[in-house]
């Protein structure tokens, strides 16, 4: 059996209601999950309901977008407490901002001749914070571009047309707004930010671990984040980063390969207790 402790729902910006994800997760033999919604922790609770249909453990968890260096850098909180008022007042906030750059977003689009209405975008979001790769989907329902993809290489990545930066917490102020809601911080996808140089200075601001068992990294990069971790005495996650069939096409959950026994390792490293069915289980070992 495997652990997966990276995916979305429509929450966010993933294309599966949180009840779709857990069942997926199941058929998929995977038993231990973190939802980490981009900047929202409202898709939890029904996971947590399906789960339990399913003796699927899951861990609290999100992931906060960050601005770093004129770049992004992804920050996994997982344990948290998600009823902590501190997080939820500052995810308001983002949530906030969220919206405002949706409808700069659309307003850019307008000037380049796309005519995308807020409807048209919020249909996909389904009442979940609305996220470039919900615009993104209405680009392909107009037939604008072929894929999501081609909607962000095209319009809605850094640099290009429609692309406006928004409002966002720094890396350390993400890390220490997860550590207040009682969780530990991991940054997801390292490959995203390059190498050692860039990631040093994070783990200088408290971050606790890193995603280097990403289903998207090879293994050269793998071992990189693994050795990596281990000289900064940091724990090593791993995850799909699953948001759907629609998004990802070639990502699906569980694809990380993050086994019963490197969680129990992770779990270990930060003092925190193994999710309880996999506890019953006897998490580790051949799991």
């Amino acid at each position: 059996m495997t652990v997966d402790l990276h995916m979305h729902t429509t929450a966010s910006d993933g294309t599966l209601t949180p009840s779709r994800v857990v069942r997926r997760a199941v058929r998929k033999g995977v038993r231990v999950i973190a939802i980490t919604d981009h900047d929202t922790t409202s898709g939890l609770d029904e996971a947590l309901e399906e789960a339990a249909r399913w003796s699927l453990d899951i861990i609290p968890g999100i992931e906060i977008n960050t601005d770093y260096g004129g770049t992004e850098a992804h920050i996994l909180g997982y344990f948290i407490d998600p009823g902590t008022p501190a997080l939820q007042e500052a995810l308001a906030r983002i949530q906030r901002s969220r919206e405002e750059r949706s409808s700069a977003i659309l307003a850019r689009l307008r000037e380049n001749g796309i005519d995308v209405s807020e409807t048209e975008v919020a249909r996909h979001a389904k009442g979940a914070s609305i996220g470039r790769p919900h615009v993104a989907l209405a680009l392909v329902d107009r037939k604008v571009v072929a894929h999501v993809g081609d909607a962000f290489d095209k319009w809605l990545a850094r640099g290009r047309p429609a692309y406006v930066p928004r409002a966002s917490l720094t890396p350390a102020e993400a890390i220490a707004l997860i550590h207040t809601a009682g969780g530990i911080a991991v940054l997801a996808h390292p490959s995203y930010l390059g190498g050692e140089e860039a990631i040093a200075p994070l783990v200088a601001s408290g971050l606790d671990g890193l995603e280097a068992r990403y289903a998207q990294h090879d293994a050269a990069q793998t071992a990189m984040f693994v050795d990596m971790a281990q000289r900064y005495n940091l724990v090593v996650s791993g995850g799909s980063d699953f948001h759907g069939p629609k998004v990802k096409k070639k990502v699906d959950i569980g694809d990380a390969r993050f086994t019963f026994a490197d969680l129990r390792a992770l779990c270990e490293q930060v003092g925190r207790e193994v999710p309880r069915l996999a506890r019953q289980r006897g998490i580790g070992g051949a799991a």
